[in-house]
């Protein structure tokens, strides 16, 4: 954004071009073609060619219908040495213009145009403070509200405020408060209509949920399968159901021959997913004599689950299938860094949460990178003579 400032001289045709900066002239071409046409000095239906002469920073004419209309003219009273100063300078300008002699622009420094034009307009400020006036749209006003009304305002109907009094000032102030403690209430109540239809929604998910779960009980027989990435070749381990859920998910507790599942080694049971089993359709099977057993004393009450160890289902699997549980290994590249030489790239997979880098490698994201191929050093034996190719 740059400021300059434009006088037109109607009797000599003429604009002038305040700018410190030194622009070409036809750069404010759009802006002196609005003016004149607000101005009702050009046709509102003309649009107007500009040309230049030799030096388009100085002198350039705007013409209509192939004649001379406006001459478009530099004056550059005050040069700018920066980019931040064209404000205080056009408006120094414009105080040349409208109080000619009080200040001479040319005399004082560039750096000191800002504090003069802002003491200049506290002036100002404080000459025309009883003039300032507010238009309200509302209805009328009168002086028992606490509102000075300027009686010299035309009688149009509209009303005029005096901003200068406390009571205005009061009165807008209890406005933006009255209109932020409406944007909160409407801000919590949009909040609480948000809450409400996520409640709603879940409801309406878990009966969903509830239709599509059998119905479970105690001492049924499950399977349940453990996660792939856990265990090679995943299968499902039979168990017993010790416990249901009562939130109506489908969560179950369950305990196999060899021990209660549990969850990590904390040795805390814990209610299984729904999507982690499923439920044959046949549940009188040819059981083994522990599972048996489980089974026996969840259908008599007699089953305590602290009365044997609990293990994980990873651990359930390997004992029941012989697969133990999957255990990638790692590369012990130094810094964490991995090199052409690392193990995951010899081995062709990819690095994971074993290895130094913690999985981050960004050299073997796929398992493909192999390492260069080295050329055997070739020694030279002395006295030899390569330019001959024999020894000396």
């Amino acid at each position: 954004m740059h400021y300059v400032v434009l006088e037109l001289d109607i009797l000599e045709r003429t604009v002038w071009i305040c700018d410190g900066r030194k622009y070409p002239l036809l750069t404010w071409a759009n802006h002196i073609t609005n003016i004149l046409k607000r101005t009702a000095l050009l046709d509102l239906n003309v649009e107007p060619d500009y040309e230049t002469k030799s030096d388009p920073c100085s002198q350039s004419f705007l013409k209509v219908n192939g004649e001379q209309e406006w001459t478009i003219k530099s004056d550059t009273l005050v040069l700018q040495p920066d980019v931040v100063n064209c404000g205080p300078i056009a408006c120094m300008i414009l105080w040349t213009m409208f109080q000619p002699g009080e200040v001479d622009v040319r005399k004082l420094d560039v750096k000191d145009y800002r504090e003069l034009v802002v003491s200049k307009f506290h002036q100002l400020l404080e000459r025309v403070e009883g003039d300032l006036t507010f238009e309200t749209g509302g209805g009328a006003v009168t002086g028992e509200e606490g509102l000075a009304v300027d009686r010299s305002a035309p009688s149009s109907g509209e009303n005029f405020i005096d901003m200068t009094t406390n009571d205005v000032t009061n009165d807008v102030t209890s406005q933006r408060n009255s209109s932020y403690e409406e944007r909160c209430q409407k801000r919590t109540l949009a909040k609480q209509k948000q809450k409400n239809a996520q409640i709603i929604q879940a409801k309406k998910m878990m009966a969903l949920r509830n239709k599509s779960t059998p119905t479970l009980e105690r001492g049924m027989v499950v399977s349940v399968k453990p996660d792939p990435r856990d265990v090679k070749r995943a299968r499902g381990v039979l168990a017993i159901v010790c416990d249901v859920s009562g939130s109506g998910a489908g969560g179950i507790k369950v305990a196999t021959g060899y021990g209660p599942i549990t969850q990590g080694n904390n040795q805390e049971t814990f209610y299984v997913p729904a999507d982690r089993y499923t439920i044959p359709k046949i549940q009188d099977l040819a059981l083994d004599a522990e599972l048996e057993k489980v089974r026996r004393q969840v259908m008599e009450g007699t089953f305590e689950e602290g009365s044997c160890k609990g293990l994980t289902v990873q651990a359930a699997h390997k004992l029941g299938f012989g697969d133990s549980p999957r255990r990638p290994k790692g590369c012990p590249c130094k810094m964490g860094k991995c090199t052409n030489f690392c193990g995951c790239v010899k081995a062709g997979r990819k690095c994971n949460s074993r290895c130094s880098c913690n999985g981050n490698c960004k050299r073997n994201k796929k398992g493909t990178l192999r390492p260069p191929k080295v050329k055997p050093i070739r020694r030279i034996a002395p006295g030899f003579d390569k330019a001959k190719g024999k020894q000396a």
